[in-house]
């Protein structure tokens, strides 16, 4: 890599993604396909992906799977204090309470994303053969495949279990797949194969090419992706660098886990 390429690139991205990021708190709702959306008090799934939206009048709305466009369910509270436990290195508090999320909130999206936790949890575990079992329940849920959370954690699952080629050839196809999100996941975590090989320079452009080329993805991918982007740069002995760009994931992911991470820099 040419010395003059890399502080360019990185010159480049200081007025990248200045925006802040929540989860916001709305009520549940359905879409059907009529693209109607219809807002309930609660919400629930139950066999074969059946969706049932509880309105304001006590009234019940059944959604057959495939029935619907979208749907949104607040994050549950336990998921906060998992991630917290999480952010803590605290696994064996967080696993349970990430089992318990994706369970019971099967079809409903927030299986997604505790599942990704519960893969980051037995990766950090030294158990990758737990991560892989995880994988395999989320891949059953209909839009798994299309989806860019539950295609980060596969294809970590991959790299965690020392299977870095397999996980470079779905990369491969995930990149020029239709979704954005997945190719940014996807992207990202090409870098993490080269940071497990020691590429470090290899790593720092495949992180940025994540940085520059998705700024219109998932902030969380983003986020990860600028932190990374560090943390290659400190094994790089480019501590300078390093800096810049901890602090840029702090000041535009503040409250995310990659935002606490850069805050020790580890």
């Amino acid at each position: 890599m040419k010395s003059t390429s890399l502080p360019l690139t990185l010159a480049c991205l200081l007025g990248l993604f200045l925006a802040t990021s929540s989860f916001a708190q709305l009520r549940p709702y359905v879409v059907d396909n009529e693209n109607r959306r219809i807002e309930g008090t609660a919400i629930r799934s139950g066999g074969g992906g059946k969706i049932t939206l509880t309105l304001p009048n006590g009234k019940t709305l059944a959604f057959a799977q495939g029935g619907y466009r979208k749907l949104y369910k607040p994050m549950p509270a336990e998921f906060k204090r998992a991630v917290a436990a999480f952010n803590n290195e605290q696994y064996a508090t967080a696993r349970p309470m990430f089992e318990s999320i994706e369970k019971g909130n099967r079809y409903l999206n927030w299986d997604f994303h505790a599942g990704s936790y519960l893969v980051k949890c037995y990766i950090a575990e030294g158990k990758p053969q737990l991560a892989t079992q995880v994988i395999g329940r989320l891949m059953a849920v209909p839009g798994a495949k299309q989806n860019a959370i539950v295609v980060g954690a596969e294809l970590e699952a991959l790299i965690g279990s020392g299977k870095a080629d397999s996980a470079g050839r779905k990369i491969d196809q995930y990149v020029s797949g239709p979704s954005r999100e997945v190719a940014a996941i996807a992207q990202t975590r090409r870098g993490d194969i080269s940071m497990s090989k020691n590429l470090f320079d290899q790593a720092v452009l495949d992180y940025l090419r994540t940085v520059a080329f998705f700024e219109d993805v998932d902030r969380e991918i983003q986020a990860e992706a600028m932190f990374k982007t560090g943390l290659a740069l400190k094994k790089m002995k480019d501590s300078g660098r390093a800096q810049m760009m901890f602090q840029r994931t702090q000041k535009n992911f503040p409250g995310s886990y990659w935002a606490l991470r850069a805050q020790s820099g580890k």
